[in-house]
Formats: structure tokens, C-alpha cells, sequence
């Protein structure tokens, strides 16, 4: 299924969030003594926010849902929505790495947000962990997860689209790893 969406309209939604997503980053790094938006260089770099840390700077990049995508969302055993996370493989197709398989990208987390309309939370997570979770199970998700290709005048790029419950089973498994003595027994 392919859904198009323009650039502009994307960046006067996350500019709308933004006061939002700042609140939310002030409970994750209580610690912090500075939020800022990033600059327009630090943006294209994959830092949407630069959390101030004392000796340290955090750089958040957000992957906001648009509003109305929980209608494709499956059902947990209770009937409880599981919210999907947009996970990009390929950028500008075919010629660039996604976010989620670039490690040139200078981000320490991913802020996943939705509308508050189709799910009122969302999730921080270490960037290294969406990360290793996707080059190691790329395959399986392209195989098992719904893709799409997202246009706007400016970019094309190809998602899957994986329940919240599958990343956690991903990260866990992709930072699971035998000892090798243990291989052999």
C-alpha cells in the first residue's frame, strides 16, 4: 500500500507537537538543564531535540504517526489496540540507507509519537537499540510486516510497519547472544 504525504504539511505538524514533545522529554532526562530544538543542520543530521545533560547532550529524533493511523492496527489477545511503529529501511529509494539502518545518523533516541486521538502515549528508545534490532531482523520484518512506500516532492521512502509488542520481542532478541563455549555443549 502506498501512502503519499507531503513534506511541508509533516513539518507543520511536528512544529504544532512541539511544545508536546518537550514536555515529554522533560520527564525522560529529569536530569536535564536544557531542551532545545535542533538546528536546521543538527535536523538533517537526525536531531530533532538536543537534551542538555551536564557534560553530556542527548539528540532525540522524533517519528510522529499522522493523526488516524491506529484504523490499521491489529489487536492484542485482550482487544487492545498495538500501536505500530514506523521503522524506514530505505530513503530517497533506493539511493540512501532509512534512519533505522543508518548508523551515520547523530541520534542517541527515537521519540515515537501519535496523535493523541489514536494513542495516548509514546516511546523513547535508545536509538543503537531499533537499530541493531532492524539490521538484524530486516528480512523477517519485510516478510511479516506491511510495507509502504511514502512519497512527498521531496522524498521517497520505504517503511515497515511493526506492533510495538514485535519491537520489544526484536530489541530483546537482537541483544541476545550465546556465550561461545556454551555453543558447543
Amino acid at each position: 500500500m502506498q501512502q503519499v504525504y507531503d513534506f511541508r504539511t509533516k513539518l507543520e505538524v511536528s512544529k504544532i507537537r512541539q511544545d508536546r514533545d518537550i514536555s515529554v522529554l522533560w520527564r525522560v532526562f529529569p536530569q536535564a538543564r536544557h531542551i532545545r530544538p535542533g538546528s536546521e543542520t543538527e535536523d538533517k543530521k537526525g536531531s530533532d531535540y538536543i537534551v542538555d545533560i551536564g557534560p553530556f547532550w542527548r539528540k532525540v529524533d522524533v517519528k510522529a504517526r499522522e493523526p488516524g493511523c491506529s484504523r490499521f492496527w491489529s489487536k492484542d489477545d485482550t482487544g487492545e489496540p498495538l500501536p505500530e511503529l514506523a521503522i524506514e529501511l530505505v530513503s530517497v529509494h533506493g539511493a540512501r540507507t532509512g534512519w533505522a539502518l543508518d548508523w551515520a545518523k547523530h541520534t542517541d533516541y527515537l521519540m515515537f509519537t501519535f496523535d493523541p486521538t489514536d494513542w495516548p502515549y509514546c516511546y523513547v528508545v535508545p536509538a543503537l537499540a531499533i537499530r541493531q534490532m532492524t539490521e538484524r531482523f530486516e528480512s523477517y520484518m519485510r516478510r511479516n510486516f506491511q510495507v509502504s512506500m511514502q512519497t512527498s516532492g521531496l522524498w521517497t521512502s520505504e517503511c515497515v510497519f511493526v506492533p510495538i509488542n514485535k519491537i520489544a520481542e526484536g530489541i530483546v532478541a537482537s541483544w541476545k547472544f550465546r556465550y561461545a563455549e556454551e555453543q558447543a555443549s
